[in-house]
C-alpha cells in the first residue's frame, strides 16, 4: 500500500479484525475512491494490515463492500460481478 501513497498516520484509528486464522490489528483509512472494474465507491473506509498469510494475496474485498455494490459471485467461473445502479 505504501507504494500507492496509503501509510499509516498518528490519526488513523487502529481496528481488530476477526478471521477464520484468529485476529490481527490494521489501521483504518478513508480514501477518496476505490474503483474495482467498472464500479467505484467514493470516500470509502479501508482497512490495511500485513496479510502474510503464507501465499501472494493482494487484498481481501468484504461482505460491506459486496452488499453496498449488489455484488454477484460466480465461484464457477471464479468471478465477482459488480451490478451498476
Amino acid at each position: 500500500m505504501e507504494k500507492i501513497g496509503i501509510c499509516p498516520e498518528l490519526n488513523d484509528p487502529l481496528r481488530k479484525v476477526h478471521g477464520i486464522g484468529g485476529f490481527e490489528y490494521v489501521f483504518e483509512k478513508c480514501i477518496d475512491i476505490l474503483i474495482v472494474d467498472f464500479f467505484s465507491l467514493k470516500d470509502i473506509p479501508i482497512q490495511v494490515g500485513s496479510m502474510d498469510y503464507g501465499y501472494e494475496l493482494n487484498g481481501i474485498v468484504g461482505m460491506d463492500i459486496l452488499e453496498i455494490a449488489s455484488a454477484i459471485l460466480n465461484v464457477k467461473n471464479q468471478e465477482i460481478l459488480f451490478q451498476i445502479k
